[in-house]
């Protein structure tokens, strides 16, 4: 199965899921010009064929680590689920 079509199932059954208060939560890490990982929540904004869309703010420390180094990684977790994407 397609990965993003299966990610949007999951998610879809996570937004029905009275006991997921934040269904679009997911953890954001980035690395640092000084090669240190760093990890903060984020709110997944989209979904669509190229992949997950989600805002931040280009001068915060994510959008500056984004900015100088593109490869990030995203992580939901849904235990309600018994379920994570990564």
């Amino acid at each position: 199965m397609d990965p993003i079509a299966r990610f949007t199932e999951l998610l879809e059954r996570a937004r029905k899921t009275p006991a997921i208060a934040e269904p679009t939560g997911m953890t954001l890490s980035t690395v640092g010009a000084d090669g240190r990982p760093s990890a903060r929540i984020v709110l997944l904004k989209g979904v669509d064929p190229e992949g997950l869309v989600f805002f931040t703010n280009t001068r915060s420390r994510k959008g500056r680590e984004i900015a100088t180094k593109a490869d990030v990684a995203l992580t939901f977790w849904w235990p309600q689920l018994e379920s994570q994407v990564r």
